[in-house]
């Protein structure tokens, strides 16, 4: 439990940070980014939706004797044939030509791009589609063919309605997000609030009538609130965009399904023991640096990144024996667990003990920060190895 002095360090600590004028100037500034990123956003799709004008230089394989549209493509007839069609391409009047080629069809145009996969798929129903009408079959038989069966997914098995009920994977990405956006956040503050005072020599004086633990506890607790300030900043600033574009371009807010879900719930949980995992081991880390500028430990802040990669190439098989492991290991596990709960069917128990180890290492981590800060904050001249920080959290 942090004490009386300890929450007088992070009233100070969170009062030294957090500014109104800075998380309005802040609100305003973030939520002209999301308007300008949405706005830039609708612009693209609205000029990609622009359709791609192909010409088909058929040469009798093909009935295409008008101008047809398949969005996002409109395919032209070509009768002066290929070089006539290339030169248009090569000018930049047209996108694309087709044309025969030994019994198939080829594509010719001037740079690769990514519509010309669609653009493949697009023209190939259309050739199938005009190879069935020259067999001349009956038109219900045609419309049979032509339309593709409709497949519709059903979960099964014990839980399905609970698993059907689950949030989406985007929802459980920007928790982890958020989470690891704290940590980017914080990690300044950490260095400004422990690194810099230590370079300074301000805290000295002060541990005379703290301890280093209630010293590092108020720290940590103080920063904190200020990233949870910032971040509620964030949202707040995107709800401020959502409310404009409602009201002055008629936009609407889509809510994602499963909010209030069980599951959200233990990833919202993993993510906040996972920001106070890493946090405290930010703080650990930063008591031990003489000059931010010029140290190689600052690199650390990257650490909580590196199991994000691993987890999320497991999407796809949550319940294997290198997941199950890595959702167990504290560190790993605010990221790995999440992924478990939503794509795979980790056990009640597995949950509870991977939460367990979360906080238990969570704090270990919070007593090893306040012996080495109180060690390194009276130590100068050099930052210590691993072996003297070592025999610090040995010493009694």
């Amino acid at each position: 439990m942090i004490g009386r002095r300890a929450w007088a360090v992070a009233r100070w600590e969170f009062l030294r940070f957090a500014k109104a004028k800075d998380f309005l100037v802040t609100l305003l500034v973030t939520a002209a980014i999301y308007g300008g990123v949405q706005l830039l956003g609708d612009f693209a799709r609205g000029r990609s939706a622009e359709p791609r004008t192909v010409a088909v230089v058929a040469d009798g394989r093909l009935d295409l004797d008008s101008p047809l549209e398949l969005a996002p493509f409109r395919f032209l007839p070509e009768p002066r044939g290929l070089a006539a069609a290339d030169s248009l391409v090569v000018a930049g009047a047209l996108d694309a030509v087709i044309a025969p080629l030994d019994g198939d069809w080829q594509l010719r145009v001037a740079r690769e791009r990514g519509w010309q996969e669609l653009l493949r798929v697009q023209f190939g129903a259309l050739a199938r589609q005009n190879e069935l009408q020259r067999l001349q079959l009956d038109p219900d038989v045609l419309a049979m063919l032509n339309t593709p069966p409709a497949i519709a997914t059903v979960l099964i098995g014990p839980g399905a309605a609970e698993r059907k009920q689950r949030p989406g994977t985007v929802v459980v990405i920007v928790v982890i997000g958020a989470m690891l956006l704290g940590l980017f956040t914080g990690f300044g503050y950490v260095f400004v609030a422990i690194t810099a005072e230590k370079t300074q020599r301000t805290t000295e004086s002060l541990l005379s009538i703290l301890s280093p633990q209630e010293w590092i506890d108020g720290k940590i607790a103080g920063l904190t609130g200020v990233v949870l300030v910032s971040l509620l900043n964030y949202l707040a600033a995107w709800f401020l965009w959502q409310a404009v574009s409602w009201r002055f371009f008629g936009g609407s807010v889509a809510l994602p399904s499963g909010l209030g879900s069980l599951d959200l719930v233990w990833s919202c949980l993993f993510a906040a023991a996972g920001f106070a995992f890493w946090f405290t081991l930010f703080a650990l880390v930063a008591a031990t640096i003489d000059d931010p500028n010029s140290s190689g430990r600052s690199a650390l802040m990257f650490l909580p990144f590196i199991p994000l990669g691993v987890v999320f190439a497991g999407l796809d098989t949550p319940d294997a024996g290198w997941m199950r492991t890595l959702a167990l290991l504290p560190g790993v596990s605010p990221s790995a667990m999440p992924v478990r709960i939503l794509r795979g069917d980790p056990a009640a128990w597995e949950i509870a003990l991977s939460f367990g180890l979360l906080l238990a290492g969570a704090l270990a981590l919070r007593w090893a920060a306040g012996r080495v800060f109180g060690a390194s904050m009276l130590m100068t001249g050099k930052e210590p190895g691993l072996r003297e920080i070592w025999r610090w959290l040995r010493e009694k």
